[in-house]
């Protein structure tokens, strides 16, 4: 899988509405990243090269929702670890969750399938989408997401996402 080298700036060329979003915070809290873009990676399998080349791990964004798809969750895991729908529905005190249908992802997070990040919660709609990061994706000082694309992947700063970027849009986030 090809994976360019880590640059510090955001891509040039047409970006979607949700990266315009996501680099312009970045830039606005003058956060630092490192940016690699690489072909598509929409499975975690996919992420190796992409973990290799940003020196860290990348995390895997599920967007949930309940049976009646009338409470949505963007829950933030390790990369390897399995969704256990159980423990999560049990850790939030919710009927049991499902995964949300690909519309959802746009509507929600302006995102497509492989796109899904926790750096969605810039976009407007995302405000109805509770935010849940499994508390072993803070361990590490960074950690690796997508920019709202599949062909973009961000090596940001751990506590720079949880103390700077989601107080800037607003959002608190629930810690499992």
């Amino acid at each position: 899988m090809f994976v360019s080298d880590p640059v510090t700036s955001p891509p040039t060329g047409p970006l979607t509405p949700v990266q315009e979003r996501i680099y312009a915070l970045l830039e606005e809290l003058e956060m630092p990243y490192q940016r690699v873009a690489c072909e598509a990676a929409i499975r975690m399998e996919d992420c190796a090269a992409i973990e290799d080349r940003l020196a860290t791990k990348i995390v895997k964004s599920l967007l949930l929702t309940n049976r009646q798809e009338t409470a949505y969750y963007l829950y933030v895991l390790p990369g390897e670890a399995p969704y256990k729908a159980s423990a999560f529905s049990q850790a939030l005190g919710v009927a049991r969750a499902q995964f949300a249908k690909a519309s959802a992802l746009q509507s929600l997070l302006g995102t497509d399938v492989g796109g899904t990040t926790i750096l969605s919660a810039v976009w407007p709609a995302a405000r109805e989408v509770q935010l849940v990061i499994d508390q072993a994706c803070l361990a590490a000082p960074t950690l690796g997401c997508t920019d709202g694309t599949p062909t973009g992947y961000l090596k940001i700063a751990s506590q720079d996402l949880l103390n700077l970027y989601l107080p800037a849009c607003g959002r608190q986030v629930t810690l499992i």
